[in-house]
């Protein structure tokens, strides 16, 4: 990432940490998640067109795979029968995460049930026909599983102060600011934390 910006981009230059372990890496975005779980799935529309919608994450793996619960009658779910790629990003406070992978449906009623939480109702109304019932065992409930490809975040430990004078130095001394820790966690690192 950082080999590619070049002088053009000096904010991601200033701001890139490639000497995070990937442990910490992966610790720090898993934190970052925790306290952020709800986030903005990007998927593919037929014609190619993006299509972004809010969604909870409810689990992530030791890797940076997530796990959403899904109504497997919405069209997100023939979206990604015809392009499985996708972007699931969260913005907060100065710090972001992207990953960028691939998402499948994932039938399994047992995780489904360890999942859901008395809100996910919200999303499945009861139809009244005894059987779309608007709880984990509704059939309409699904899983989306996301399996990360590659994982660009920040991190920061400033607060609004902080961060509003490295924003007023850099308009006063024409340098970028330091806005916090740039960190990409690779294809081959997210392989390795998944063994």
């Amino acid at each position: 990432m950082a080999s590619q910006d070049g002088p053009r981009d000096p904010i991601s230059q200033k701001n890139h940490d490639a000497q995070v372990p990937l442990e910490d890496k992966l610790k720090d975005l898993h934190r970052f998640i925790e306290k952020n779980a709800i986030a903005v799935f990007t998927s593919h529309t037929s014609d190619g067109q993006l299509v972004s919608r809010p969604m909870w994450i409810k689990d992530h793996s030791t890797s940076a795979d997530l796990w959403f619960l899904t109504n497997k009658e919405s069209h997100k779910i023939s979206e990604l029968e015809g392009d499985p790629r996708v972007n699931v990003a969260i913005v907060k406070q100065g710090e972001w995460m992207s990953i960028s992978g691939t998402a499948k449906l994932v039938e399994d009623r047992e995780r489904i049930r360890k999942y859901w939480a008395t809100q996910d109702t919200i999303y499945f109304p009861d139809l009244k026909d005894g059987v779309h019932k608007g709880d984990c065992e509704d059939p309409r409930v699904g899983l989306l599983q996301v399996e990360a490809q590659s994982v660009l975040y920040m991190v920061s430990d400033q607060n609004i102060l902080s961060s509003s004078f490295e924003q007023v130095k850099s308009l006063v001394t024409g340098e970028a600011p330091h806005l916090g820790s740039l960190r990409e966690i690779s294809p081959e690192e997210l392989q390795r934390a998944r063994l």
